[in-house]
């Protein structure tokens, strides 16, 4: 589902969000108020693939 207004879109992660994604999640102040840990390099495209992998069942490869 997606929603969209005049300055806010609301939509499913796309594969191209994990870096965006990754600066949200791995913000102190924004952690805090979530129900666990923030985000590391080493395990971002773990994290990031169970949000997309549900949807789209893409992931990204763990090499670097």
């Amino acid at each position: 589902m997606e929603f969209r207004t005049e300055r806010l879109e609301i939509r499913p992660f796309k594969t191209s969000d994990l870096q965006d994604v990754f600066n949200f999640y791995n913000n102190d102040d924004i952690c805090r108020y979530l129900l666990h840990d923030k985000w590391t390099q080493e395990n971002m495209k773990e994290k990031f693939n169970k949000k997309i992998d549900k949807r789209f069942n893409v992931k990204f490869s763990s090499s670097k």
